[in-house]
């Protein structure tokens, strides 16, 4: 008597466009840069300013690795999905931030009268 509704034939093409509309956006993360001034800036002393010169460093031969394992990390995906795909400068964007950060550092140094800050580890350079 009564025939069963199926949404089969309307809903698997509008299911499948939402969920590929939302997972267009997951191939990266979001840029999170340092900030180049910082209210404590006035307070640091010479190891502070020394300290957060070298995590800088550090953090930047970290992006450096993130950008060069994302080359491959695309390659694979295109092949599986390329809805994954990370096309973003995240890592480039973070890493100029840390280096403008670390150029303010230098800065705040000269002025307090402190050694001129090295880092233990040489900072990475991005790669344009």
């Amino acid at each position: 008597m009564f025939r069963k509704l199926t949404w089969a034939p309307i809903g698997a093409p509008i299911g499948a466009a939402i969920l590929a509309v939302t997972l267009c956006g997951c191939g990266g993360r979001a840029a999170m840069p340092v900030s180049l001034v910082r209210d404590v800036d006035p307070q640091l002393g010479c190891e502070h300013l020394q300290a957060e010169y070298d995590n800088n460093a550090r953090r930047s031969i970290e992006l450096s690795g993130e950008s060069a394992a994302k080359v491959g990390d695309n390659l694979g995906l295109l092949l599986v999905s390329p809805l994954f795909l990370d096309l973003s400068d995240t890592q480039k964007v973070e890493l100029k931030a840390l280096i403008a950060r670390n150029e303010r550092l230098e800065t705040l140094a000269a002025g307090k009268g402190c050694p001129p800050l090295k880092a233990t580890v040489a900072m990475a350079k991005p790669q344009d």
